[in-house]
């Protein structure tokens, strides 16, 4: 911060100096080219009076010259000291009128008249100042917006690569390499983004390999386990049944951990085709109500498209689907909206729904909110009894992360039927 401020400060001055420097020449050069016609024509007017006398040569000067000349008498102004003074010794008076065109008053000695000479409208002296004024100005303030421009041109160079590198951050691609420059304010900053990127992919890549080493940990005692209950010789008993069920459960955990692991890793490569969402959602309420007694219903009149993986908002869908199935008293509703820019797939139920402040946290990893009515809302929010309501709290992780791949949205509202609503939202792209 000291080092982007220290440079801009002295960038400004510097240019400030220069442009006042250059300006102030060329302005001098202007003042003093009118202010030496300025001063001719007040030479030329002081030595008139010597030349011509008070009645016809007064009128001789005025045709051939082409000079405004009037004779007025002295008590016809209002003098100051210092122009009636002026008037005595012979020098001229200049007065301006409401144009800024100058004019000369002049006096004979030993007479009570003067001689006024202009308005000299063909001059336009101060006019023409005023033109050159703006026209200076104006050409320095271009000339300090330059400056600023080429000082701005590697900071600008190095916020869009910072732009770019966070994009491709955000597409899961950690891969990047900046193109660092000495002259910018701010590459140490493209450096630090650079180290963080590369931290961050080391994190990732540790994460990867923790989940693949505890599931593949895990899996060999449970395999052994269920090896031995298998040929435990009493295996119709209780016991040896919820053992078995404890080891399903845990298997199915392991299996969703290494579900949400996967998305956590999934990088820009996973392939965006065209896909029937309306055929998808049909699909996937065949599937999961052949075995329920709950009635899933479509609010679907027609045909609607999305550039997506077909693969992650199956499993998105089915999440929502078994969520709202699981929890449901006796109706499920899909619909589609789509909008100009956006299209919107909900899932809602008529169950007990969830408190509004835990609305906000199901969607996180390993969450779990109790309802008043012993059942939750939620396919990743279960109750106390894991086993029972099957849900581990990854589920709504699992559905949020691919609306993340997506650029979509996810939220939970309160559902028309009674329950919660799920809202899935994504962009639309031609």
């Amino acid at each position: 911060m000291t080092r982007l401020f220290v440079s801009l400060y002295a960038l400004i001055v510097c240019g400030l100096l220069t442009i006042n420097f250059i300006s102030e020449r060329v302005w001098k050069s202007v003042v003093e080219k009118n202010t030496q016609d300025f001063y001719q024509t007040q030479q030329v007017i002081e030595s008139l009076p010597q030349l011509i006398s008070l009645s016809t040569q007064s009128n001789s000067f005025q045709n051939t010259a082409n000079v405004p000349l009037s004779v007025h008498d002295l008590n016809e102004f209002f003098w100051l000291d210092e122009q009636i003074t002026l008037l005595n010794a012979g020098k001229s008076v200049v007065m301006f009128n409401e144009l800024e065109n100058p004019i000369f008053y002049i006096k004979i000695p030993n007479e009570n008249k003067v001689y006024q000479f202009g308005p000299f409208i063909q001059q336009q002296g101060s006019q023409s100042l005023a033109v050159y004024k703006w026209i200076i100005l104006s050409v320095s303030y271009l000339l300090l917006a330059a400056i600023i421009a080429i000082w701005l041109k590697p900071l600008w160079r190095d916020l869009s690569q910072l732009n770019s590198m966070a994009l491709s951050i955000s597409d899961g691609n950690l891969d990047i390499s900046p193109n660092v420059t000495t002259q910018s304010p701010i590459n140490h900053v493209v450096v630090t983004f650079h180290h963080m990127s590369r931290r961050i992919k080391r994190l990732l890549e540790d994460q990867k390999h923790l989940v693949n080493a505890v599931s593949h940990e895990l899996r060999t005692p449970l395999s052994r386990l269920r090896f031995a209950l298998a040929v435990a010789p009493n295996k119709n008993d209780q016991a040896t049944k919820d053992m078995e069920s404890d080891i399903k459960e845990i298997e199915n955990l392991v299996d969703e951990m290494l579900g949400y692991a996967r998305l956590e890793n999934v990088n820009q490569s996973i392939e965006f085709t065209q896909v029937n969402l309306t055929e998808i959602v049909a699909s996937q309420i065949s599937k999961l109500t052949d075995s329920s007694l709950v009635h899933v219903n479509a609010d679907i009149h027609q045909q609607h498209f999305l550039i997506c993986n077909q693969k992650l908002i199956e499993r998105a869908l089915q999440n929502l689907l078994t969520n709202a199935m699981r929890y449901a008293n006796s109706q499920v509703l899909v619909s589609i909206v789509e909008g100009k820019s956006t299209l919107n797939i909900s899932v809602q139920d008529d169950g007990a729904g969830i408190e509004e402040h835990e609305l906000k946290h199901v969607f996180e990893p390993f969450y779990r909110a109790n309802e008043s009515s012993g059942k939750t809302n939620s396919g990743s929010v279960i109750n106390t009894n894991t086993s029972s309501s099957g849900g581990f709290g990854l589920g709504l992780a699992i559905v949020r992360r691919i609306c993340d791949w997506h650029r979509g949205k996810c939220w939970v509202e309160k559902s028309e039927l009674g329950g919660c609503k799920f809202v899935l939202s994504f962009p639309l792209k031609k």
